[in-house]
């Protein structure tokens, strides 16, 4: 009897995301994302997150402090 041939079912994505991370594991993998993140490309993009995730977090406890619940206000 001759083997049969294993398809892969799996999405595109699924296939995608299981190499990638894969490779952010693997020492060439962590050695390119700290090139990146040592770059001005990447001190940039740390920039945005950052300042994204602070305006959010000022977003909430302005609305908690409105609401009363913040306790640093009481």
């Amino acid at each position: 009897m001759a083997e049969q041939e294993q398809i892969d079912t799996r999405s595109h994505y699924a296939k995608y995301t299981v190499a990638h991370k894969k490779y952010e594991h693997s020492e060439k993998g962590k050695v390119a994302r700290a090139k990146y993140m040592s770059s001005e490309k990447g001190k940039a993009a740390r920039k945005r997150y950052q300042d994204k995730r602070n305006a959010e977090i000022k977003q909430l406890l302005k609305h908690a402090r409105e609401s009363g619940a913040d306790a640093r206000t009481n």
